[in-house]
């Protein structure tokens, strides 16, 4: 049998064997989204709270894992390693240099630092961040032997978030990496693309399911329509890609296969498509039939590229269903265009094609749903500095 050393035993104690807490940021208005996704999986006995900007949780650090792969809401998910309170910089210092920073850090890490003070006695970000510098880079030289080699198209990339207020440092981690709307699907985007997150919540606004049909007849880059295939056919919005744990010096790459391989089991295979992407710019569409194609989307999703004023709910299904909307705006919308006379035309065509669908529309403001002859209910979503809303209901 081979003993563990003593870093090995340290990992276990203090970071796998412990319970942590976590905090899911969301784009504001979406934490009670966020909540019930984390109520749903029940990853520790006390339930997650909503607080500003996201939902706090506690969970072992398998836990965060979990939530990396399978929830389709929040930006990041961040895991606190420490809290105290201090007023000068020698405190900090101190304060730092009891840190474990090597049961959280690999010696080869490039540490990023997002770092945001208010009402506190040390507000200088450049100087907070040089000292959780030195205090870091002091601490992993003594664990520069047990670093191993790492390529150099497989960085370890890292990043802290620190948060001063009222003189209390609050530390944490980012488990995620590249933000969690980066689902690992697509290669080809389009103009302002709007994030996948965004379009979960849309989908989970308008009541989709994933067991109806679903109709995005202005899909672009086919954000709906792809996060409408994994939520059909249960596919983690996380299954496709890397996340920052994966280089933490306590990650456990069987415990992750196992993890995976749970969810895995738990994907619906489709027979029949359900969900139907159109645009009329056709490059769009061989891209999205290019990822269809290439992750097994083929059989619940049917592309083509028409016009949404051409087309009609009976050429795809006789049953009703959703239909979801992102039409042109801003940047997308084709120069001197009338928008007014847009909508009018896309109200129009719904009502004489789509009577009884249930209908999830952005829009870029709320002036635009006053002109709208249809009862539908705005949520606010937050894009790109914009700020929308998403009307729904039936039509």
């Amino acid at each position: 049998m081979i003993s563990k050393s003593p870093l090995e035993k340290r990992l276990k104690r203090h970071v796998i064997g412990r319970t942590h807490a976590f905090f899911a940021a969301t784009a504001p208005g979406l934490e009670a989204l966020c909540f019930n996704e984390l109520a749903s999986l029940r990853l520790s006995e006390e339930a997650p709270r909503i607080v500003s900007g996201g939902v706090r949780f506690n969970g072992r650090l398998s836990d965060g894992y979990i939530a990396n792969l399978v929830l389709r809401i929040p930006n990041r998910i961040l895991m606190r390693v420490t809290e105290f309170k201090t007023t000068n910089f020698r405190q900090l210092e101190k304060k730092l240099s009891g840190v474990a920073w090597e049961l959280y850090f690999s010696p080869l890490a490039d540490i990023h630092f997002s770092i945001k003070a208010k009402h506190s006695r040390l507000f200088h970000t450049s100087a907070i961040t040089d000292c959780f510098q030195k205090s870091i880079t002091t601490r992993l030289a003594g664990y520069q032997n047990q670093a191993t080699e790492s390529r150099l198209d497989d960085m370890d990339n890292q990043r802290l978030f620190v948060r001063v207020v009222d003189d209390r440092f609050t530390i944490s981690l980012d488990t995620s990496g590249a933000l969690l709307f980066k689902r690992g699907l697509k290669t080809v985007v389009g103009k302002a693309p709007l994030r996948e997150t965004l379009a979960s919540s849309a989908l989970t606004f308008a009541g989709y399911s994933g067991t109806e049909p679903l109709i995005d007849p202005m899909c672009g880059s086919g954000t709906f329509s792809l996060e409408a295939a994994m939520i059909a056919q249960n596919i983690p919005p996380g299954f496709y890609r890397e996340f920052a744990f994966m280089k933490w010096p306590s990650f456990r790459a069987n415990q992750w296969a196992h993890i995976k391989k749970t969810y895995a089991a738990r994907i619906v295979e489709a027979k029949t498509p359900s969900i139907f992407a159109s645009d009329n710019n056709p490059k769009m569409c061989h891209a999205i039939q290019e990822v269809s194609r290439k992750y097994g989307f083929f059989r619940v999703l049917e592309v083509s590229s028409k016009n949404f004023f051409d087309l009609l709910p009976l050429d795809y299904t006789p049953q009703r269903g959703v239909i979801i909307l992102n039409p042109p705006f801003g940047m997308r919308l084709e120069p001197h265009g009338d928008k007014d006379k847009f909508y009018r035309e896309i109200i129009k065509k719904l009502k004489n094609d789509f009577k009884g669908w249930r209908i999830a529309m952005l829009v870029p403001d709320a002036k635009v749903m006053k002109k709208l002859p249809l009862q539908l209910k705005p949520y606010p979503i937050y894009h790109g500095g914009l700020n929308l809303s998403l009307l729904v209901g039936v039509i």
